[in-house]
């Protein structure tokens, strides 16, 4: 009797850490893959600036976004449209930030 009870208290200890361990995986698997999509989106936005003065805010947007998927989708990681604007336009935000600042400081 105490040798099952034993054993059911290391199943049991066993399959809560597997548990914890799964929890804590996917914690910072989806972490990573927050950081890897808001730099991806970061060097997107920087690029079309840099890359197609010729282009408007609409067609640079879109361009960003498609450069931003394929960049994403190259390391086997989705993104969703919100997620896609969000990032999109707190690096445009961060980049119009820096210049200001620059410009300000007469760094510009």
């Amino acid at each position: 009797m105490k040798e099952l009870l034993i054993s059911l208290i290391g199943a049991a200890v066993t399959g809560l850490l597997g548990f914890i361990g799964k929890k804590l995986l996917d914690f910072f698997e989806e972490k990573y893959d927050i950081h890897i999509k808001k730099e991806t989106v970061e060097t997107c936005v920087k690029a079309v600036e840099q890359l197609y003065h010729d282009l408007q805010g609409p067609e640079k947007l879109e361009r960003c976004k498609t450069n931003v998927i394929q960049m994403l989708a190259q390391k086997g990681i989705e993104i969703t449209e919100l997620e896609l604007d969000m990032f999109i336009e707190a690096a445009v935000a961060q980049l119009n930030a820096k210049r200001l600042w620059g410009e300000e400081n007469g760094d510009a």
